[in-house]
């Protein structure tokens, strides 16, 4: 099916997406390799994410992190850029830090809100047990989708509790995230 060729190209891509370049500009890559200071490519954008986050520009974040989940999977959407976003929100030291936070957070929010609404075949229940930061579920429920899996968060869940509504809750499979404290 696939030739030896094929699957190299298949990696290239790999490679050249792993270290921040988005989709639209492997192709031309592809076609004319060339040497890319890939280094600091996430950091670079998780900066200007910090920058606009920082404006409380609401439509200009948006449009930003909307542009962006189209350049990037899912998972390397989330775990290079988000994460690191988001850690980097937690860590200011400023004045107005809380206020940029929360903002930008909620900007975040509403747009996985928009992202989940999936009408994928397969459908999955996310729990969680213990400690988990807010946005864990709403980006593991953005990576699903990717996925084609449809999934409803239960939220904070007892063992007994899931275990009394197991029967009920018609999905192809459960996914527990274990968090802080257990």
């Amino acid at each position: 099916l696939y030739s030896a060729e094929d699957l190299k190209t298949v990696m290239t891509i790999l490679v050249w997406l792993n270290k921040g370049v988005s989709i639209g500009k492997v192709k031309p890559l592809l076609k004319k390799p060339q040497a890319i200071s890939t280094g600091s490519l996430w950091d670079q954008l998780s900066s200007e994410l910090l920058e606009i986050s920082e404006s409380l520009n609401q439509n200009k974040l948006e449009s930003h992190l909307k542009q962006l989940s189209r350049e990037y999977p899912s998972d390397l959407f989330v775990s290079k850029l988000i994460k690191p976003w988001l850690a980097k929100l937690h860590d200011m030291d400023r004045a107005d830090s809380q206020v940029i936070q929360h903002f930008s957070q909620n900007i975040l929010k509403q747009l996985l809100q928009q992202w989940i609404g999936s009408t994928s075949s397969k459908r999955c229940a996310v729990i969680c047990c213990g400690e988990l930061h807010e946005l864990e579920i709403p980006l593991l429920r953005y990576e699903l989708q990717d996925m084609d899996v449809r999934s409803i968060d239960l939220g904070l869940l007892k063992p007994l509790q899931l275990g009394l509504a197991v029967d009920r809750l018609q999905v192809d499979f459960i996914l527990v995230c274990l968090g802080a404290g257990l």
